[in-house]
């Protein structure tokens, strides 16, 4: 791992664009804390008013308690690095409340999986957000 400085206006001009052109989704915690991504995760959320939904750390790594924590909680916002999205993907999970999904961490493994997904899930978008920390 390399370690990286960023201005603060890069993100908060991030929070700021993703409040105005996305609203107040509910969102999932996922990501945990030490990653950059759970800075977008976390304060797109709370600025904007929504309920940020915490989840056990058992639950993160477990397809099928993350599918039924979705729904348990009505989440429309979802951020998780491409393999575990993957994982929960191919499960075949039915997650109506879901409308927002961002994938980075890792370059995008386009499986078999997310298409029907993204055909069963009315109103739900796929964010790709694989890139370097310092672009």
């Amino acid at each position: 791992p390399r370690g990286s400085s960023c201005p603060t206006r890069g993100p908060v001009n991030l929070v700021r664009g993703l409040g105005v052109s996305h609203g107040a989704p509910r969102t999932l915690q996922w990501m945990l804390p030490e990653f950059d991504v759970s800075v977008q995760e976390i304060f797109t959320t709370l600025c904007t008013g929504a309920e940020l939904v915490l989840i056990e750390d058992e639950v993160r790594h477990d397809a099928a308690a993350v599918t039924e924590a979705v729904r348990r909680h009505g989440v429309e916002r979802l951020f998780m690095p491409c393999t575990p999205l993957r994982y929960l993907l191919e499960t075949g999970p039915d997650l109506p409340s879901l409308r927002e999904v961002y994938s980075a961490v890792e370059a995008p493994p386009w499986t078999p999986a997310i298409a029907p997904f993204l055909a069963t899930q009315s109103g739900c978008a796929l964010y790709n957000q694989y890139g370097p920390t310092e672009t």
